[in-house]
Formats: C-alpha cells, sequence, structure tokens
C-alpha cells in the first residue's frame, strides 16, 4: 500500500539507515528526500536519495549528530536506494536493509 513520503516520520527512519549506506567514497551520504514508501505485512519500503555529505567515514557519528552535523556536499555524488524497514513481533527494534538502485547525475 503506497504512503504519503513527505511524513516526517519516514524521513526519520532514512536517516537512521543512513550509516548502512555503502560507498567506495570517503564521505557519509545523507538522505535529501525520501520518494516513494510502500507498506507490505509489518515492513516499509522506502526509495530514499542519499547524497554525499561533508562528514567523513572515519569520524564516529551516531544518526542524531549526522542530521544535526553533516550537511549535503556540494557537487557531491547521488544515488537512489532502497531501504526496508521491518519489526519483529517479539522486538521493538527495527531492522534495515539499504540496496543502492542507480546513482543519480550530480546537479550543476
Amino acid at each position: 500500500m503506497p504512503l504519503d513520503p513527505s511524513n516526517p516520520n519516514f524521513m526519520v527512519k532514512a536517516w537512521k539507515a543512513a550509516k548502512k549506506v555503502e560507498t567506495n567514497g570517503e564521505y557519509l551520504m545523507i538522505p535529501l528526500k525520501v520518494i516513494n514508501v510502500q507498506s507490505d505485512l509489518g515492513k516499509y519500503i522506502l526509495e530514499v536519495i542519499y547524497g554525499e555529505s561533508t562528514c567523513r567515514k572515519s569520524e564516529p557519528i551516531t544518526p542524531a549528530m549526522m542530521a544535526t552535523h553533516c550537511q549535503k556536499k556540494h557537487g557531491g555524488s547521488r544515488a537512489l536506494y532502497s531501504v526496508t524497514v521491518s519489526t519483529k513481533l517479539c522486538s521493538k527494534r527495527a531492522q534495515y536493509i539499504v540496496e543502492k538502485i542507480r546513482n543519480i547525475a550530480v546537479e550543476k
């Protein structure tokens, strides 16, 4: 079932998944926009545009700190990712699975 991607709760989920975004670069990727959300049997499937930030991967940082300290890097790479968020009934802890869909051209 499609849901409203502009709901701020989905951006929070995208931030929580940010540390799982794998890239070859030295900078962390941060969520720029949630473009699609589906709900299916206790899980959410988000399509999120992530962009390279000003924070280095080598810095110890939490998702909450990323949201306040890491800015979008001018000219940095961007990509579309699928983020699956699932919670088991016996646990309140969410599991995040992040998969790259494709690169996105950088705006000039």
